[in-house]
């Protein structure tokens, strides 16, 4: 009986060890995890993901999309606009790239293999047929290209009825439509013709734009410095080859001389374009502004791909320049310098302006009549106070400018500025040296900055 115990006991314990070493047993796992099968009917991509990460599934199911995608090639025909025209090996790549992740994004058709885990990996295994896969993109292709055509039609009907803006908006539309095929030849019948789609939309593109004329209303304009363009200065006429006036062209400025603001505007229903220019302040003897199609603008209104933007940018606008003759401005000077109210023999102030206004590109006129500006000054000094053998003086100035018909642009006051020395006429004299490092310290910055610049 007690041997019967035993038996009993020990089949007991080897059942439970047995059990044991079935549930801490290593899954077998899949051909497929170590080996990538071969499948020449199918696409096949394989995931893992460490399941460490909360979102463990998903990246798994997402690297074998990705997987999948790569083994789909992506190539660039011999016969397709971007061979044509992109002639850059990276931009090809970026293009490649860029088409394959569109692919994933649209991938239909895919069906799941298999899944597999083990404590610490999960994999996905999906398969696309390629018979199914080419079905699907054969009909995306060609509703893109339907939906293509129709812009491309809205396009020439915007040229035809001189909507130049609208005809290139509509092209660059058409050509982002079938961006994911700009690396095919798309041979498509148009018109009753067999045409290389891409190619002829970028020459519609091209042409539309060499179509478009701009021509300064005058090419040259003489400015004296400091004074500004107005409007008509700076005109420009926008046409087609038939100088048939475009509207709503945009035009981006660019001036030589300096950095302008609200550089960009559409040109009227006259076919006109202009700016205006504040003061001119180039020391230059000329400079030029220039209207050019703005590409960048008609780009941007008619998509966001970057892969299409690159491909318009090829395309370079129509430009104008207007020559702009930088004349030095003439100044007379009229200086009334007095100590203690009698006229001095040397007019320091006046030759102080002197030279600030030669430095800064002035002629100094020697009558009145041949001035662009008239600067009248009047000075005088005033004894303060005579202590322990210190005399001291004081200098006020009143300084006006006027424009040459004789308006007053500019007024300002130098007062108090003191002259110590040993007797009066020698502060005077002081305080003349000292209002003279002033102007050219202070009052004349303030002058220029003012009114010149």
């Amino acid at each position: 009986m007690r041997l019967s115990w035993i038996l009993i006991i020990l089949i007991f314990v080897g059942c439970s060890s047995q059990k044991e070493v079935v549930e801490t047993a290593e899954p077998q796992s899949p051909h497929w995890v170590s080996q990538k099968p071969i499948e020449p009917s199918y696409y096949s991509g394989i995931g893992m993901a460490f399941k460490n990460s909360a979102d463990f599934q998903a990246i798994a199911k997402n690297n074998a999309l990705n997987d999948l995608s790569s083994e789909i090639s992506v190539q660039i025909n011999s016969s397709s606009v971007l061979y044509q025209v992109e002639q850059n090996e990276k931009f090809r790549e970026e293009f490649k790239a860029n088409t394959r992740m569109k692919s994933i994004e649209n991938l239909e058709g895919f069906e799941l293999t298999g899944t597999f885990e083990n404590d610490k990996e999960y994999w996905v295994y999906y398969r696309l047929s390629k018979s199914e896969f080419n079905a699907i993109k054969v009909a995306r292709k060609q509703k893109a290209l339907d939906r293509s055509l129709d812009l491309f039609e809205k396009a020439n009907w915007f040229k035809a009825n001189l909507e130049y803006d609208d005809a290139l908006k509509f092209g660059i539309r058409a050509m982002e439509s079938i961006k994911e095929y700009l690396g095919e030849g798309l041979l498509v019948e148009w018109e009753g013709e067999n045409i290389y789609y891409g190619n002829t939309l970028y020459s519609f593109l091209s042409e539309t734009v060499n179509d478009i004329v701009i021509q300064p209303v005058q090419n040259s304009v003489d400015v004296i410095r400091g004074n500004g363009l107005s409007n008509a200065d700076l005109s420009f006429f926008v046409s087609n080859s038939d100088r048939i006036p475009l509207s709503g062209i945009p035009i981006y400025y660019y001036y030589s001389g300096d950095r302008i603001k609200n550089n960009e505007a559409l040109s009227s229903s006259d076919g006109l374009s202009s700016f205006s220019l504040g003061r001119i302040s180039s020391m230059h003897p000329s400079e030029y502004f220039q209207a050019n199609l703005n590409m960048v603008h008609i780009a941007k209104e008619a998509t966001d791909d970057p892969i299409v933007s690159k491909i318009i940018s090829r395309i370079s606008g129509p430009e104008a320049r207007i020559q702009i003759n930088i004349l030095s401005p003439s100044i007379y000077i009229k200086s009334i310098e007095k100590q203690f109210g009698e006229l001095v023999e040397v007019s320091s102030l006046e030759n102080a302006f002197k030279k600030e206004f030669l430095q800064a590109g002035f002629t100094i006129a020697l009558n009145p009549e041949d001035a662009n500006y008239f600067l009248e000054i009047n000075s005088n000094t005033s004894k303060v106070s005579n202590n322990s053998g210190f005399y001291s003086a004081s200098l006020n100035a009143e300084l006006k400018l006027f424009n040459s018909d004789l308006n007053l642009i500019y007024t300002d006051q130098i007062t108090q500025i003191k002259g110590v020395q040993l007797d009066f006429d020698k502060a005077g004299n002081d305080a003349y040296k000292n209002t003279v490092e002033e102007i050219h310290k202070r009052v004349f910055r303030e002058l220029r900055r003012k009114v010149f610049e």
